[in-house]
């Protein structure tokens, strides 16, 4: 007989403008996009980003990017991700490296590992 254990996620960091659910936030309003966050001993890792097809280009992946980069700023911590294609209708990888670059990440390996370190206003 399997036995299947069920926990809830631990919460994750509250970010300003976001709803969540154990690490998976969600734009208020608006249903689909999501994105996922782990809090690590090194600073927050992204696992997910994703926007159903039909709303690509409309500036919900932005829209969690840029609330959880503005919450790390202010946290004082580096966010780290890896760029992966995650669906057969998803985005290319180098459109998505150009399109992290952008939120100020970038690749310091020189692969699919990027990092954003937090910003500081003086």
């Amino acid at each position: 007989m399997n036995t299947c254990y069920s926990a809830p996620l631990p919460a994750g960091p509250v970010i300003s403008g976001l709803n969540s659910e154990g690490n998976a936030y969600t734009l208020p309003d608006v249903e689909g996009p999501v994105l996922v966050l782990f809090v690590t001993t090194t600073g927050w890792r992204i696992a997910k980003i994703e926007v159903p097809p039909e709303l690509i280009g409309r500036g919900f992946g932005r829209q969690l990017l840029a609330a959880v980069c503005a919450a790390a700023d202010g946290a004082n911590v580096t966010i780290t991700l890896t760029v992966e294609r995650y669906s057969r209708r998803g985005l290319y990888k180098q459109v998505l490296r150009t399109w992290y670059r952008r939120m100020g990440f970038i690749a310091p390996m020189g692969d699919d590992h990027m990092e954003r370190r937090p910003r500081t206003t003086l």
